[in-house]
């Protein structure tokens, strides 16, 4: 299946259909010089695509090797908005909100009241920085260490334990784990951010030494 799109600055190019799938439609759209595969689908509504790989039109093996690989990616795409989590991912993934995507994996979670501290808490650091979210390209070291150092600074206020701050960072972490897992991010923007320390209960103990001198020293006359 092949038809006209006008695309950008004005240009022409052919678009052609390669794959149907349940859920979405695998096509390719002809240059001048490259071809760029990309996947469409519809939810709610709306119609989303994702751009996959653009290649020389020239190199035969190039495309090849790119529409294989291409065809791997869609099957992916297929059953994970088949199961429907996927279903609240726009699959344009740079433009994806993050937020909408913890809410997604919050729902999926048996402690989604934990997972809903932690997402309403991170919401509460972005206002901090006149945000109200957050997209997948926007996601990088400096942004979660910035959360990680407020989550910090709450529970030296003591406006929370470093216990709670430490599961909520753990919580964000895991929600950046599962968006790694499915390709929704190609570089992990936690990779060298450090934990944050627990609380620890300090006990303390008397040595032998005072333990013999307080069996030695005589009750007091009552």
């Amino acid at each position: 299946m092949e038809l006209q799109l006008d695309a950008k600055q004005g240009k022409k190019a052919k678009q052609k259909l390669l794959m149907r799938f349940p859920t979405l439609q695998l096509r390719v759209r002809y240059w001048t010089k490259s071809a760029m595969f990309f996947v469409t689908y519809s939810h709610n509504g709306k119609q989303y695509h994702e751009t996959l790989l653009s290649v020389p039109k020239s190199n035969r093996l190039a495309y090849k090797q790119a529409l294989e690989r291409c065809e791997e990616i869609a099957r992916k795409r297929d059953a994970e908005l088949a199961q429907g989590l996927s279903g609240t991912m726009h699959i344009a993934v740079k433009r994806t909100s993050y937020l909408e995507f913890f809410k997604a994996v919050e729902a999926t979670k048996k402690d989604a009241s934990l997972y809903r501290a932690a997402r309403l808490k991170f919401e509460t650091f972005l206002k901090s920085q006149n945000r109200s979210d957050v997209t997948f390209s926007e996601l990088n070291a400096n942004l979660v260490t910035g959360f990680r150092d407020y989550l910090v600074a709450q529970a030296e206020r003591k406006s929370i334990s470093f216990s709670t701050a430490a599961k909520y960072c753990d919580v964000f972490r895991g929600v950046i784990n599962e968006a790694l897992r499915r390709e929704l991010l190609a570089r992990n923007p936690c990779a060298a951010l450090k934990p944050i320390p627990k609380d620890t209960i300090e006990r303390e103990f008397l040595t032998v030494s005072e333990l013999k001198r307080l069996i030695a020293t005589p009750l007091p006359n009552t």
